[in-house]
Parts: C-alpha cells; sequence; structure tokens
C-alpha cells in the first residue's frame, strides 16, 4: 500500500486551469511559464481575440501551439482545430491539454517553414514560449521537420490563422492566404520586431485585412 501511494505520488501530474483550459503541467514548464499560467497572464491577449473571433463554423490552424491552450479555447468553441508544433515536449503538452480537456484537435509535430520535408533547427529555451528556429546547432538545439503554410492551407482549409512562431513569421510572408474554400478572414499574429512588424503588414494589407 505504500509503495503504490508513493508510485502514485511520484506520477501524479499538476495541472493548472486559465479560463476554463485545464493545462496538465510537465517539465517542460519552467517556473516562469507556471507563475504566468496562475497569473492569467499567459497568452491574455490572444485568448481575447480568439474567443472574440472565433466560432463553431470556423476552422483554425495555430502555429505554433505551445502547450495547446489557445487551440483548446478553439476547440471548446466548437471550431475544427489544427495546431502545428515545432517542440516535441510542448507537442506532448499539447496533447495532454487536449485529452484533459476531452477536445479533438489535430495536431503536427513541425516548425513552418519555405517548404515541406525539409529540417530546421529549433533553440529550446527555458521558457517554452521563447524557443525559436536558429541557423547554427548547438546543445539546446533539436532539428526538426518542416512544413510549408501552404501545404497547411491546402489541406485545412481554414477560416482563422493564429500565429507566434518567435521569429519564424518571417517565413510566411508572401503566402496567399486563400484556398478552395476561401479566403482566411482573420488573423491573430505576433511580430516580434519592428522589421518584421512591416513585413507581416506589408504581406497582410495587401491581401485585404485591416488592423
Amino acid at each position: 500500500g505504500a509503495k503504490q501511494l508513493l508510485a502514485h505520488i511520484h506520477t501524479a501530474q499538476v495541472v493548472e486551469t486559465l479560463n476554463g483550459v485545464d493545462i496538465p503541467i510537465s517539465k517542460r514548464f519552467s517556473s516562469n511559464m507556471v507563475q504566468a499560467i496562475k497569473r492569467g497572464a499567459y497568452e491574455a491577449t490572444e485568448s481575447q481575440m480568439v474567443a472574440g473571433l472565433v466560432c463553431s463554423s470556423d476552422r483554425v490552424l495555430e502555429l505554433g501551439a505551445g502547450c495547446g491552450y489557445l487551440a483548446t479555447l478553439a476547440a471548446k468553441a466548437g471550431a475544427s482545430v489544427l495546431a502545428v508544433e515545432a517542440d516535441r515536449a510542448m507537442a506532448q503538452s499539447c496533447r495532454n491539454t487536449f485529452e484533459a480537456n476531452g477536445v479533438k484537435v489535430s495536431l503536427i509535430h513541425a516548425a513552418v517553414h519555405h517548404v515541406t520535408g525539409g529540417t530546421a533547427l529549433l533553440l529550446r529555451a527555458k521558457d517554452f514560449w521563447s524557443s525559436k528556429l536558429v541557423d547554427e546547432a548547438s546543445e539546446a538545439t533539436e532539428e526538426v521537420q518542416t512544413v510549408a503554410l501552404r501545404d497547411l492551407l491546402d489541406d485545412h482549409h481554414p477560416s482563422v490563422l493564429v500565429c507566434d512562431v518567435e521569429g519564424s513569421e518571417r517565413f510566411l510572408c508572401g503566402t496567399e492566404l486563400s484556398t478552395t474554400a476561401g479566403l482566411v478572414r482573420a488573423v491573430v499574429i505576433e511580430t516580434h520586431s519592428d522589421e518584421l512588424d512591416a513585413q507581416v503588414s506589408a504581406w497582410l494589407t495587401p491581401q485585404g485585412f485591416v488592423l
């Protein structure tokens, strides 16, 4: 009995709840990340935008899913969701979050790049929200498969695009956001420098999007 109790204590997973979403906490979550979730600061603006934009008729494509929080919010709203996450450990966290909340979300473990079927180097930061693609290998990098935004659009036909990929938005610029099912109607995207902000604006504005 004592051994069984000890085993349970060691295997039980802490779960934090944010806006009705249960988030199982793994070793990949730094204390800083856990505190952000506890304070309600994690993806606070993005979650408000997703809640205000997404409805049950939407098809949502999320690039840089993190722990699966926003994808779960969208799924809870009744949307069909495809999530993409480059960090292998966080991809597993996404699966844990989806399971904990009883939602069905399709998940791809890959980095969004110019092409599908190649590889890229992901720098795994202590705080997973800072992980990003880099050019040089190190002990902190892992090689990940790549997938192109064009292919994701053609496969999923999203009406809403959600994107936070720590600078890799530069690989998205120039992609036409139309599919056989119509044009993406809304984009929630975080940019990570003034230069990238200008590039993203130059990409989206000609396609009819208004900030």
